[in-house]
């Protein structure tokens, strides 16, 4: 069966990151006599190697007909589409984007989350191949109670 990613990877937030946080290091060696600065440029520095962080390790999110397969550079698995019990709209952004949450059980009937950054109409293919084989899936489309 053919797979189609429905996650979104954006790798120049890897590198933008890695060149600010530089550059803040850059800035505190040159004003290490400066409090204020040593402050500002290691708490920018400190969030951009977060972010580049959590992007070297994002999770690649792809789907077929009957299972969804999530990877990232520590796990790698497959989650069958009918033990997906929820999908559900974030308020967390990146521009216009928001992220979902996709909530599933495992095979000992533990209750797991993962957050993605879709690709929009491909992840409109996915919430339609869930409601396929799990009728009783939640989908929450709106931030708002």
């Amino acid at each position: 069966m053919n797979k189609t990613k429905i996650s979104r990877s954006r790798p120049v937030v890897k590198y933008l990151a890695i060149i600010i946080a530089l550059f803040c290091l850059y800035i505190m060696i040159g004003y290490r006599h400066n409090i204020g600065t040593l402050l500002v440029a290691g708490v920018i520095a400190v969030i951009s190697l977060t972010a580049g962080y959590q992007e070297y390790y994002a999770m690649t999110i792809e789907v077929d007909d009957e299972n969804m397969y999530v990877s990232n550079r520590k796990f790698s698995g497959q989650i069958p589409l009918e033990q997906i019990s929820a999908i559900k709209l974030t308020s967390n952004r990146v521009n216009q984007s928001h992220y979902w949450d996709i909530h599933y059980y495992d095979s000992s009937n533990n209750d797991h989350v993962l957050q993605m950054l879709p690709k929009r109409k491909e992840f409109n293919t996915f919430m339609d191949k869930v409601k396929e084989k799990n009728p009783n899936v939640e989908i929450k489309d709106t931030i708002f109670f």
